[in-house]
């Protein structure tokens, strides 16, 4: 039996950040929000209600739907 890999975001969108993460040979979280922080022209802030914790994941997470967004592979709504 063969797992399926899923997307995260869509076929398309996912290449393209496999693409991203390769060519700058970014594997650990870390260095991934490094490499799209680059793409994207600077050091993002982040704010959060609550307790104010961000975690490393959460962070990739938003600057991964930036970057989709930017180059058209995504729809970003922010409501």
């Amino acid at each position: 039996m063969s797992i399926e890999k899923r997307a995260k975001f869509n076929e398309k969108a996912d290449a393209e950040l496999d693409r991203v993460y390769r060519e700058a040979a970014a594997c650990s979280t870390e260095a991934k929000i490094e490499a799209l922080n680059k793409i994207l022209g600077g050091e993002a802030n982040f704010y959060s209600f609550g307790d104010g914790q961000v975690s490393n994941e959460m962070k990739l997470g938003c600057l991964e739907y930036e970057y989709l967004g930017n180059i058209g592979l995504i729809e970003l709504v922010l409501a």
